[in-house]
């Protein structure tokens, strides 16, 4: 299915995801290759209206861990879809913020849903499409517990306002991925003064990877 790169980028809120992505980004351009970045939830204009129900704070009453899966799912169906796939056909290195690996430590693992269920519907919405490389940024709870704000809500998004037991719960379920998968899941601990030693260590996976 691929002529390009599929490369995601996952870990909880706060890990530094969004510096480490604009610095490959900057890196893979400087090679003159075709880079997209996208993200989940919320890459195409259906997407943002999914965005907002997930994520928005007004609605932290209101949502279960089912509505929530099958929102990220019908998001990731259509970012796929519409997206991606067609971005990899024409040659290009497709970037995201997130891909079902956050399906799985988020609803499955601190929502608790079956995790069988999640990666079936993990599945169905990729159209079976497996990153060629995930880099997990591996942050402790002290570091992320830091970001409080964020940009579209001016407070804490709905997933960031949940208690820290929960948010323990993702990160174990990220490492615990990692651990299942390394040859494709790279963790990158997360280390706020040494944010070009991350870049760096990414890179070197990327160059083997585009050598290939």
């Amino acid at each position: 299915m691929n002529d390009g790169l599929f490369i995601t980028f996952e870990g909880p809120d706060g890990n530094g995801k969004s510096t480490q992505i604009r610095l490959l980004k900057e890196y893979l351009e400087k090679k003159e290759l075709s880079v997209i970045v996208t993200r989940e939830p919320g890459a195409l204009d259906i997407g943002k209206k999914i965005r907002d129900l997930l994520l928005n704070p007004v609605y932290k009453d209101q949502m279960t861990p089912e509505a929530e899966l099958f929102l990220y799912e019908a998001d990731r169906a259509l970012h796929t879809k519409n997206l991606i796939i067609p971005a990899l056909k024409n040659g290009s290195i497709v970037i995201s913020d997130r891909y079902y690996d956050s399906t799985t430590a988020y609803q499955g693992v601190a929502g608790k849903i079956d995790l069988g269920l999640v990666l079936l519907c993990n599945k169905i919405a990729s159209y079976g499409l497996i990153p060629d490389i995930t880099f997990y940024l591996h942050a402790e709870l002290d570091d992320i517990r830091r970001k409080t704000t964020t940009e579209e809500f001016g407070v804490a998004d709905r997933p960031e306002s949940k208690p820290d037991d929960e948010k323990q719960k993702r990160i174990d379920g990220f490492y615990a991925l990692s651990t299942l998968e390394p040859e494709r899941i790279k963790l990158i601990k997360y280390i706020p003064d040494k944010i070009d030693a991350m870049q760096s260590e990414i890179r070197k996976y990327v160059d083997k990877i585009l050598k290939s």
